[in-house]
C-alpha cells in the first residue's frame, strides 16, 4: 500500500472517530453544563478557532 492511500485511510478513520465521539459527547456535555452554558462554550470555541486563524498564516490583529 502507497504512503499516499494509508495517508488517507488514517484521516478518513479519524474524521469517523471524530465524529462519532462528538455525537457521544455532546449530549453529556448537555446534560452536565446545561443548554445555556452549553451554548455559552461552543461561542468561545468558535471564537477561539477565528483568532487562530489569522495566527496560522502569521497575520497579527
Amino acid at each position: 500500500m502507497t504512503q499516499v492511500r494509508k495517508n488517507l485511510l488514517t484521516n478518513v478513520f479519524c474524521l469517523v472517530a471524530n465524529v462519532i465521539v462528538g455525537l457521544m459527547y455532546t449530549p453529556f456535555l448537555v446534560k452536565k453544563l446545561g443548554v445555556a452554558t452549553y451554548g455559552i462554550l461552543l461561542l468561545a470555541l468558535i471564537t477561539y478557532q477565528y483568532i487562530i486563524i489569522p495566527n496560522m498564516f502569521n497575520v497579527i490583529i
